[in-house]
């Protein structure tokens, strides 16, 4: 991203970008996904805390499907 020329974006999940796209409000030079980042996707518990990663599902957080 350092190295794009104009405007970058970062895209997860698109929720929000996508239709800017399609509508032609937003023109970015470069478009970066990191949906793919198994990092961000990761939850652990912290001592009485759940710490829960940028790009979790929000389907999965609702199920319950990370550490009790």
């Amino acid at each position: 991203m350092a190295n794009a020329d104009g405007m970058a974006k970062i895209i997860a999940g698109g929720q929000s970008l996508g239709p800017m796209l399609n509508l032609r409000l937003v023109e970015p030079d470069l478009i970066v996904d990191i949906s793919g980042l198994s990092e961000l996707k990761q939850a652990e518990r912290s001592g009485d805390e759940l710490v829960v990663g940028a790009a979790s599902p929000m389907a999965t957080i609702e199920d319950g499907e990370y550490p009790t």
